[in-house]
């Protein structure tokens, strides 16, 4: 099974590095390090004073497994299911986000945005 979300990216043109005042405001499983570099759009004539241009895909994919079909098969909740998937290799839309913000593709706050629980 696959998911997918479209999230804006980040202006080449406005593009800057910046440290969290808070960093404490992120949700735990961004796993902020103090010190980390992350990336932003101060907003410029190019991206509308936006400080996004352009999107970019983040991606879910589980593939099935024979504990996860018995999983199914016994009307085993999403929740109990997760860590069997992620066992087998799945990884999260927001996990994906995250790298996306760590390579300086996206905010967190546009993650955020896409994958509200």
């Amino acid at each position: 099974m696959l998911a997918q979300r479209l999230i804006r990216t980040i202006c080449k043109n406005c593009k800057e590095e910046y440290e969290p005042e808070k960093p404490e405001l992120f949700p735990r499983d961004f796993q902020y390090k103090p010190g980390e570099t992350l990336w932003r759009g101060t907003g410029c004539r190019e991206c509308l004073n936006t400080g996004y241009a352009g999107r970019q895909g983040m991606y879910e994919l589980m593939s099935m497994t024979d504990e996860l079909r018995d999983m199914i098969l016994q009307r085993k909740s999403a929740t109990q299911m997760v860590p069997a998937a992620k066992k087998g290799g799945m990884r999260l839309l927001r996990d994906d986000g995250w790298r996306l913000v760590r390579k300086g593709v996206t905010t967190a706050e546009e993650v955020l945005r896409a994958t509200k629980a």
